[in-house]
């Protein structure tokens, strides 16, 4: 198979026809509990309390909402039992959710008026289902609020965030009203930080514990907390020998190269070599308090990864240059604030930049399940916003180096933000070396990777490359990473942050490649199209390995842009309009047919969802669920679906297959709101006359206000036959253009010679 000729994966458009609209299905409402007078009584004597505690602040701001938190019984927590009847825009209307089952809503005394007739006076049997599906209505508190360590320094920046609603009337209230809060406690006004869109987030250069408690009782503020700090690893390289010519050879005439820019401590300045692949630099430290170690040594892996570890075929086999910033003085720490300025600052000077690397990590933090970090959010929303991929660090676990099979399993070992992103590609670490003494044998997990799964159990981290390896004490002679210091030599060193900037080059290589494609580039599909690769490649995916290897590394550039005509590679495109995209027929090569007549073939698929995001929604960040099913097609014989199809799944998920159950199994197990979902089957006696078609089908959270937006998604579907024999790709090819699908060919800046 290795030396089959390298063809191109053919880009299916989506058709006016794949649209097909769905009939919502008929509710039945069934109540959880027995909804009995002492119920309802219950209930209306917790609003009465939420009035109580916020009569105060509703008499001096009446403009000013509140806000309460309602949590909801476990078997309640689908987005179609949603109790809308009871918490909607004439009554106290959902702003936003804090874990799973506890919504928080906006309350007025109109509102709390609204809601208390609600609860006495339902009986149709939506209203009776709503009223069962409410556990408590309770107060957002001072205690909610304030979240100040007792021992915080008085000079400590504190991080200051408003609640936000969706119109501007409400919100310049509560501002308004801020601004009064300021003048009564004699404070001087804060700095605002922007983080998205729908958050107000302010600075306090000094804020004491006292003083926050006191500002803390303004209802319209949702968290008075310390602003994260954020690092990069610094181990003490072990310098091995000094540069040569050879080294770092400078980037070569005609040779396509990447593109990546890096947020880091900057390189070394007087290093020739390295500094011939430095396309543009920003300084936002000053050169005195540089320490130009991390990354330098970051930078010459991005440059040539592969060249200076003895060219294991484990590194990438392409280069990029760099576009360096400077974030990090020597400490090798900053704050969060800081750090969102020093990207703002880089989006917009380098729009050019599609790739970002980020190799640090809050200090000292992992992820939860049921939120994403303040950070995670602001970059997701950049991503969105500017079109780029950031590809950020799992993060590295020193407390103790972790061997294989892990055993015990640590509490504490998460992946630390921002690695909870999204819309990031995040990277864990994989030993490629071992001797007697080190922790885990090459090819495991580095001792020191951190785990997934990240916030809402999204699959973190995606991918792996080698960060290198140590021994029980931390010593990695001769097992770790080999790059350059920040004072022109060659060293050795280990961490999650050197596995991250070998997938960031492969990510802006195939940036730069996919920049002739006529249908563009998107991160997603970059994404995707890593993913899928190192899907294809380290199946069968199991966990515990998969929560510190993601889906492991994927191929070389040319795996990754091409197929190989034993295993024919289609990327579907799709701007999801509707609740349901169907394509049918589905092409399944004859070839793969036995003699028996049934089929013998691998399929793999891969979807990366452009999901939409609201970080005030906590663990609903992901505001869109897009699933896939590849199997048989059969006309619906319904008639309220006359001219529908069906499509019985024959091609399964992987990993998350929980499809049945409460919603908090289906996010745990079955990977439900995710934006990368995995799919596969190896067929051996499968269906071989049949009707296959694809079908993307698309749910919304209840409260996302725009349901006729577009979907972004990209699907990728390999079929290979399993002796790696049979003409796959022409057959497949064929049928395509039989079937009359608008496609072409993924184009290539580099254009290789194609075989056809």
């Amino acid at each position: 198979m290795a030396d089959e000729p390298l063809l191109p994966i053919k880009v299916v458009l989506r058709s006016d026809g794949d649209d097909q609209s769905k009939p919502p299905s008929p509710r039945e409402y069934k109540p959880f509990v027995d909804v009995t007078d002492k119920l309802r009584d219950r209930l209306i004597g917790e609003v009465a309390a939420v009035r109580d505690a916020f009569a105060p602040s509703f008499r001096r701001f009446p403009g000013v909402p509140a806000v309460a938190k309602v949590t909801l019984r476990q078997e309640a927590l689908a987005k179609s039992h949603r109790p809308t009847s009871l918490f909607n825009p004439d009554t106290c209307p959902v702003i936003g959710a804090d874990h799973l089952g506890t919504l928080r809503v906006s309350v007025t005394p109109a509102g709390l008026d609204g809601l208390s007739r609600a609860i006495r006076t339902g009986t149709k049997d939506e209203s009776l289902a709503h009223i069962s599906a409410v556990g408590t209505i309770l107060p957002w508190t001072v205690e909610d609020t304030v979240r100040l360590p007792d021992n915080k320094a008085p000079d400590t920046p504190v991080r200051c965030e408003l609640f936000f609603r969706p119109d501007v009337e409400t919100n310049t209230a509560v501002h308004h009203a801020f601004e009064t809060m300021l003048e009564d406690l004699e404070l001087d006004a804060p700095e605002p930080i922007r983080y998205t869109p729908r958050t107000r987030v302010y600075r306090f250069g000094s804020l004491g514990r006292a003083e926050a408690m006191q500002l803390g009782n303004y209802v319209g503020i949702q968290r008075i907390e310390p602003f994260a700090e954020y690092r990069v690893v610094r181990t003490a390289a072990r310098v091995i020998d000094s540069m040569s010519p050879d080294t770092l050879p400078p980037p070569e005439a005609g040779r396509l190269t990447g593109l990546v820019g890096i947020i880091d401590t900057g390189t070394d300045p007087g290093n020739a070599q390295l500094q011939a692949w430095v396309a543009d630099r920003l300084d936002m430290v000053d050169p005195s308090e540089q320490d130009n170690t991390h990354g330098s040594f970051v930078a010459a892996l991005i440059a040539h990864g592969r060249t200076l570890n003895g060219g294991r075929t484990g590194f990438p086999d392409v280069s990029s240059r760099i576009v360096d910033v400077v974030a990090f003085d020597r400490s090798g720490r900053v704050s969060e604030d800081e750090l969102l300025l020093t990207i703002d600052e880089a989006l917009q000077r380098f729009p050019n930049v599609k790739v970002w690397n980020l190799s640090l990590n809050r200090d000292g933090e992992c992820c939860a399940d049921d939120c994403f970090s303040s950070f995670a959010t602001a970059l997701d929303h950049r991503a969105q916003q500017h079109g780029v991929l950031f590809v950020v660090a799992a993060g590295n676990y020193t407390r103790t180096f972790r061997p294989w099979p892990p055993s015990p399993q640590l509490d504490d070992d998460r992946v630390s933000p921002p690695g909870d992103a999204a819309h990031a590609l995040t990277v864990g670490s994989v030993a490629h070396l071992a001797t007697e003494s080190s922790v885990v044998r090459a090819d495991e997990p580095s001792p020191f990777s951190r785990r997934g799964p990240g916030a809402a159990y999204l699959l973190k981290p995606e991918l792996s490359q080698p960060g290198g390896n140590c021994d029980a004490d931390g010593r990695y002679v001769q097992t770790g990473i080999v790059s350059v210091d920040g004072s022109g030599n060659i060293a050795e060193d280990i961490g999650v942050s050197y596995a991250t900037p070998l997938i960031s080059t492969l990510a802006g290589y195939t940036f730069e490649e996919l920049a002739a494609d006529s249908g563009g580039v998107s991160p997603h599909l970059v994404k995707a199209l890593l993913i899928h690769s190192a899907f294809m490649r380290s199946h069968p995916l199991e966990r515990p390995l998969v929560d510190y290897a993601g889906c492991g590394s994927p191929g070389m550039a040319g795996e990754v842009l091409r197929c190989r005509q034993s295993s024919a590679t289609m990327v579907f495109q799709i701007a999801l309009r509707s609740r349901v995209f169907l394509r049918h027929p589905f092409p399944m090569p004859d070839c793969l047919l036995t003699k028996a007549g049934k089929l013998s073939a691998e399929v793999f698929m891969t979807l990366v969802h452009d999901t939409p995001i609201n970080e005030n929604y906590g663990p609903e960040y992901c505001r869109s669920h897009v699933t896939a099913s590849l199997g048989i097609a059969t006309p619906s014989t319904s008639k309220s679906r006359k001219g529908a199809w069906n499509v019985e799944r024959q091609v399964h998920p992987v990993l998350g297959g929980l499809e049945e159950g409460y919603e908090a199994d289906l996010v745990e197990h079955g990977f439900k709101w995710s934006p990368v979902k995995l799919y596969h089957r190896k067929f051996s006696r499968g269906p071989g006359d049949a009707h296959w078609g694809l079908r993307l089908q698309r749910f919304d959270r209840q409260e996302y206000g725009n349901p006729q937006r577009e979907q972004q998604v990209s699907v990728v579907v390999s079929v290979r036959d399993p002796k790696g024999a049979a003409p796959v790709y022409n057959e497949l090819v064929t049928s395509i253009n039989t079937l009359g699908w608008t496609t072409h060919d993924l184009q290539l800046r580099s254009r290789p010679r194609l075989q056809n």
